[in-house]
Order: C-alpha cells, then structure tokens, then sequence
C-alpha cells in the first residue's frame, strides 16, 4: 500500500461529511412520519405552527413522502460510495491488492453507511418521531417538489401493482371471515367444513 492524503482528498471529505448528515436525516424522515401516536397527531391538529401543519400535509400523501425520502436517500447513498471509492483510489495503490480494495470500498464504506446513515439515526428518530418530523417538514417538502416528476413515475406505477394485486387476491368481507372463523372452531363441525 503507498498511502497519500492530497487536497483532492480532504476536498472529498468535506463534502463526505454533509453527504452522510443527509443520509442520516433522510434516514429518520422515515420512521417520523410513519409512526407518529395519534395523541402526537392531535396536537398538530390543533397547533398553528406553519411546519406542525406541513407535517400534516406532507402526511396526506404516504406514498409520495416514501417515494421521495428513498430517492434522495439513495443518490445520497450512490454519491458517497462514488466519493469514498475516489478517495479511496486517491489515498491507495488498490491495484496492488484487489481484496483490499474490495474490503475498503464494500465491506467497510457500506457498514459506515449503514451504520451512521441508516441505523443510528432510525434508532435515535423512533424515540424522538413528533420533534423531528416537525424539524424535517420544511426540508421534506421541498424535496417532495424537486423530486415530484420522478416520484409521480414510481407512485403511478405502485399504484398499478397494488391494482392488480386486488384483482388476483380479491377482497373478503369481515363478515364473511366471522363466519369462517366460527365454523372452523363448531365442536361439531366435519373436518370438511373446518377446511
């Protein structure tokens, strides 16, 4: 290995660092939206903060907010391998040993990702859901416009999916499910009915 640590570099780690604290953030959006108690939601309902209501909002639409978050979370994600990966190739002679290079890259720059981009912040978010969705719901709906022709293509095309998988699964009433119920557990039911 010859290592070396040039302008390039420290260049690429500085923008490293915004990059994972936008992986981060995206990472708890997630979970914030999704698992707000309704007590939580009572009190937006009845708050008149501009970003309480726009947590509101931006709730009205799930699949949207998903498609968005995974979007940025994602090029975020693919920007900070292509950086690490430079960095990197930058700092060490990876043609000399390839499974080095692999370990670098792979092994250790996805459990980095995975670990301060993904877990931590998800971990710290479920403990802390209403105070972030409020803090993320100004960055969130600015996302959710800058990303709206892409996400619109994912969402349309997940609704077609969830089209068809009505049709093939159909659709049981709770009445109809109630009387299978009690037939399948009649003492004196015939094994017939029970199946």
């Amino acid at each position: 290995f010859s290592i070396g640590v040039s302008a390039n570099v420290v260049f690429c780690l500085m923008v490293m660092l915004p990059l994972v604290l936008c992986s981060a953030m995206a990472s708890s959006s997630d979970p914030d939206y999704f698992s707000l108690e309704p007590n939580d939601i009572n009190e937006l309902e009845s708050s008149q903060n501009r970003n309480e209501q726009l947590v509101l909002e931006i709730r009205q639409k799930p699949k949207t907010l998903l498609v968005t978050i995974l979007i940025f979370n994602n090029l975020v994600n693919i920007s900070i391998t292509i950086f690490s990966t430079y960095i990197m190739s930058m700092m060490f002679n990876l043609a000399v040993n390839p499974i080095a290079a692999f370990i670098l890259n792979v092994v250790v720059v996805t459990s980095l990702i995975l670990l301060i981009g993904e877990m931590i912040p998800k971990v710290y978010a479920s403990k802390k859901s209403k105070s972030i969705a409020i803090l993320m719901a100004p960055i969130l709906k600015a996302l959710i416009v800058i990303f709206k022709p892409l996400s619109k293509i994912f969402v349309s095309s997940t609704s077609f999916i969830d089209k068809k998988l009505v049709k093939k699964t159909g659709s049981i009433s709770l009445s109809d499910l109630s009387t299978a119920v009690d037939i399948a557990t009649e003492d004196g039911s015939s094994p017939e009915e029970k199946n």
